[in-house]
């Protein structure tokens, strides 16, 4: 079969689609596009999309290494619940990134950095830019190349390892996650 090739502008063009299959009976698939440039991103069938910022620091780990790439959903325009969001620093020339948890008083757990969270009585000289559905970070996975031996066996060549890029929070987004496993309460949590 002859294929045409096509421009490189074309291809630049192209936004990359990726699927996640459903870990569970019943669970439906996800579909992410994400933007030929790789800022912003989209998921297919719902209302979930916005930019893609990268952490710069480790001021949240462990739950948001540095050189993590968060994805975030710019549709959510408020604070209804706890949760992990993006923040408008442009006086900064940034972002800031912060868990943020209401506490019983009214006044809210703002935690931009583990060794320095903050209380703050209200929201609204806060510039959100959205809420993180997803933070990804780069995994190392392992290939093997070989060649099988007289026993059975196989003689390793060559071992080469690349880093992927895998969903590391929220826990729910994990693939590699079960039901039957049993973690931690993690540090985000504990700090609202």
């Amino acid at each position: 079969m002859e294929t045409q090739k096509q421009p490189e502008s074309q291809i630049e063009k192209e936004p990359i689609r990726t699927t996640r299959f459903g870990r569970h009976r019943g669970e439906e698939d996800i579909t992410i596009e994400f933007s030929a440039d790789g800022h912003a991103f989209s998921v297919k069938g719902k209302n979930i999309g916005g930019r893609i910022v990268q952490a710069m620091d480790d001021a949240l780990a462990p739950e948001i290494p540095k050189g993590s790439l968060l994805l975030v959903d710019e549709k959510t325009t408020s604070i209804e619940k706890d949760g992990l969001f993006v923040f408008d620093q442009s006086v900064l020339g940034g972002c800031d990134i912060a868990f943020v948890g209401k506490l019983k008083d009214g006044r809210y757990r703002y935690t931009s950095d583990y060794k320095a969270p903050k209380i703050l009585s209200d929201l609204s000289s806060l510039k959100l830019i959205g809420r993180v559905w997803e933070v990804e970070g780069r995994v190392p996975f392992k290939t093997l190349s070989g060649e099988k031996t007289e026993d059975g066996g196989i003689k390793v060549r060559e071992v080469k390892v690349s880093m992927i890029w895998l969903p590391i929070w929220p826990r729910e987004h994990m693939f590699w996650c079960h039901e039957d496993k049993k973690f931690s309460k993690p540090a985000a949590q504990r700090a609202l």
